[in-house]
C-alpha cells in the first residue's frame, strides 16, 4: 500500500526509485475495471456488473499488453533495451486516475450542467493518464520527455500510415478496375 500512496504523491519519483509493482498492478487493474463497469452503467443488476466487470478487465488487461509490447518495439527501434514486462507493470498503475471518474460522476450529477463539468474533468484524467504513460516511458528507458511522446505517438502513426496505404490501395484498385 505504501507504493500506491507513494505513487498518488509523486508518481514521477516513485517511477524512477521503486521497482515494478506486481500486486499493486493488478490491484489498479481491479479497480479501474470495476470503476470502468460502474461508469458505463452495467450496475442495473449483479449479473451484468459482474459480467461487464469480467469483460473490462480482460478487455483492459489485453489492451494494456498491447500497448506495452508496442511501446517496448517502438522503443527498440529507437535503440533501447527491451523492458516490456517492466513497462507493462508500470503502465497499468497509470490507470489510477480513472478511479475517480465514479466520484466524479456522482458528484455533478445532481448539479445544473454537471455532465458537462464531468465530460471536462474527464478529458484531464484522459491526459493525466497520458502524462503519466509518458513518465513511466521516460523512467523505463530512462530517455527524455520528447522521446517518451515521441514512442507513444510512433504506433498511431504507424496506424495512420497502414490506413493510408489501405485506402491508396482501394482507390487504386478501383480507378484501374
Amino acid at each position: 500500500m505504501s507504493l500506491l500512496k507513494s505513487y498518488i504523491t509523486h508518481p514521477i519519483r516513485t517511477l524512477s526509485s521503486e521497482k515494478a509493482p506486481t500486486w499493486e498492478a493488478l490491484l489498479v487493474l481491479i479497480l479501474a475495471s470495476i470503476s470502468s463497469a460502474i461508469s458505463i452503467g452495467v450496475f442495473r443488476s449483479v449479473t451484468l456488473l459482474i459480467l461487464g466487470f469480467v469483460c473490462i478487465f480482460l478487455g483492459l488487461g489485453l489492451y494494456l499488453i498491447m500497448q506495452s509490447v508496442i511501446y517496448d518495439f517502438a522503443a527498440q527501434i529507437l535503440g533501447h533495451k527491451g523492458a516490456s514486462y517492466r513497462l507493462f507493470k508500470w503502465t497499468t498503475m497509470t490507470l489510477m486516475p480513472t478511479l475517480l471518474t465514479v466520484p466524479i460522476e456522482i458528484l455533478f450529477s445532481n448539479f445544473p450542467g454537471g455532465i458537462f463539468i464531468s465530460g471536462f474533468i474527464k478529458i484531464i484524467l484522459i491526459c493525466a493518464m497520458f502524462y503519466l504513460q509518458i513518465e513511466t516511458l521516460k523512467a523505463v528507458y530512462c530517455i527524455s520527455f520528447g522521446r517518451g511522446v515521441l514512442i507513444s505517438c510512433l504506433p498511431i502513426l504507424a496506424l495512420a500510415c497502414l490506413i493510408g496505404l489501405f485506402y491508396l490501395a482501394v482507390v487504386g484498385a478501383i480507378a484501374l478496375g
